[in-house]
């Protein structure tokens, strides 16, 4: 199984220091009752995006995302592409739209990528579908529907798509604003 790159903060070099007790003006040391916060660096590295959602890294440096307006992104030497990866039609309520996004762990060999998100069914009421889709000369195609007809709503709708350690891969589900379905 290939692991998922996460992002974590990168540190600063310039701690903040909060003191537990208050110094006395006689001490030339700090006391040892110091607490040394490290203050995260953050730093913005693509602008131009509409709601970012879920992030996923490929193994030849692309980094797709979702943009919950239905859009999948990428961004390729450090640069968004101007045109979307993949177009989804999705219904972006409230909460809900385009939301996770994984790479498949083989996605070198396989080009697979798979994409939770919200829609409007025939008789109008919100859903939620996981997907896989597969890359075609640089661009996304539908592949197949794996799941379809999860409780939708503008709030609570999760869409959280990760491979485990197992390899399996999982969809987060939420309770749809039906608090008797939360976990």
């Amino acid at each position: 199984a290939c692991a998922t790159p996460t992002i974590a903060p990168t540190l600063a070099p310039t701690p903040a220091i909060k003191p537990t007790t208050q110094p006395t003006a006689q001490s030339a040391q700090p006391p040892n009752n110091l607490t040394i916060q490290p203050t995260p660096n953050v730093e913005v590295f693509v602008k131009g995006l509409d709601t970012p959602w879920a992030i996923d890294f490929a193994p030849d440096g692309r980094i797709f995302l979702t943009e919950r307006l239905g859009n999948v992104r990428v961004i390729k030497d450090g640069k968004l592409q101007a045109e979307p990866w993949m177009k989804i039609a999705v219904a972006e309520v409230g909460e809900g739209g385009l939301l996770g996004l994984a790479l498949d762990p083989q996605f070198a060999q396989n080009r697979f990528v798979y994409v939770a998100y919200t829609y409007r069914a025939d008789n109008g009421r919100l859903q939620n579908r996981l997907v896989r889709l597969r890359e075609e000369n640089g661009k996304g195609a539908l592949d197949k529907i794996l799941l379809d007809g999860a409780n939708g709503n503008s709030n609570h709708d999760g869409g959280r798509v990760k491979f485990g350690p197992d390899g399996k891969l999982y969809w987060t589900v939420g309770d749809a604003g039906n608090q008797s379905q939360a976990q």
